[in-house]
Parts: C-alpha cells; sequence; structure tokens
C-alpha cells in the first residue's frame, strides 16, 4: 500500500470511529461510544504513522 492509501484509510477508521462514537452518546450506549472513540483514536494513531516519514529511511540510506 502506498502511503496516500494508507492514510486514506486511517481517514476512515476515524471517520467510522466519530460516527460509532456520536451514535453511542445519542442513543445512550457507553459501550457504544467508547468502542467508537478508541476507533476514531486508533484512526488517528495511523493518520500520524502514515504522516510519519520512514524509520528506517536515515541520513545514512540516502546516500
Amino acid at each position: 500500500m502506498t502511503a496516500g492509501r494508507d492514510r486514506d484509510a486511517a481517514g476512515a477508521r476515524k471517520a467510522k470511529g466519530s460516527v460509532q462514537e456520536a451514535i453511542g452518546k445519542l442513543i445512550g450506549d457507553d459501550v457504544a461510544q467508547a468502542q467508537g472513540t478508541a476507533k476514531k483514536q486508533a484512526g488517528a494513531g495511523e493518520q500520524d504513522d502514515a504522516d510519519a516519514p520512514d524509520a528506517q529511511e536515515t541520513p545514512s540510506s540516502r546516500r
């Protein structure tokens, strides 16, 4: 997968988590709300990882 696709997939997970969190909040389901929050945070973390430069790419490896 390319970095763009990884970022897009992570954004989709984040959005799904936001929706689940909102639905849980709306219907008063604490479990669904907590699961949505966890998914949203995981998607946000994956987005951050996709934005970060490759960990294996170091200045010495670019020579």
